[in-house]
Order: C-alpha cells, then sequence, then structure tokens
C-alpha cells in the first residue's frame, strides 16, 4: 500500500498505478478505498475496458447491481467480446 501511494505522490494522474491499487486494496477487503481510487481512474481514463470492468466488479462486490449493470453495459459497448464484462453483466442481472 505504501509502495503505491509513492508512486502517485509521484504522478497522481497514472490511471495504471490507480487501477492496479484499486486491485490490491481489493485483495486487501477494502471494498470502498478501492472505489474511490477507480473512479480517480475513470476520470482519466473513462474509455479503458479494463478500469471499467474492475469498477464494474468493484460495484457488484458491494451489492450496487443497478450501477454494476450499468459499467459492465459500458464496456461490452466499448469491446463486445470481453467475456469477464458478460460474466459480470449476466450476474449483476441475477441479482437485479
Amino acid at each position: 500500500k505504501a509502495q503505491f501511494e509513492r508512486a502517485l505522490a509521484i504522478d497522481s494522474t497514472d490511471a495504471s498505478t490507480l487501477l492496479w491499487y484499486a486491485l490490491n486494496l481489493t485483495q486487501l477487503g477494502l471494498l470502498q478505498d478501492a472505489q474511490v481510487r477507480l473512479k480517480e481512474a475513470l476520470q482519466i481514463d473513462g474509455k479503458n475496458c479494463s478500469i471499467i470492468r474492475c469498477y464494474a466488479e468493484n460495484l457488484l462486490s458491494l451489492k450496487e447491481f443497478d450501477d454494476a449493470e450499468i459499467q459492465f453495459k459500458k464496456v461490452l459497448g466499448l469491446d463486445p467480446q470481453d467475456t469477464h464484462a458478460l460474466k459480470g453483466y449476466r450476474c449483476a442481472l441475477r441479482y437485479h
């Protein structure tokens, strides 16, 4: 966690660092903190399918099914072949 914070202190506009930091926070069970970092990454690179998909998965974990569905749709609009987004979209619909 400290290394990611150091990297962001050097360049807080690196969407990849924010994404990886969010993934690390998710692994630690810090879903709300991860969501903050994912939102920051989306502000920088809002058409990055990996970021949008991870944000959608985070929303799914937080049981925010409607919002997750919207985000998975965005990914599928950009990349209809994204099997992870399709799986997540189906999951969001199931619990919706």
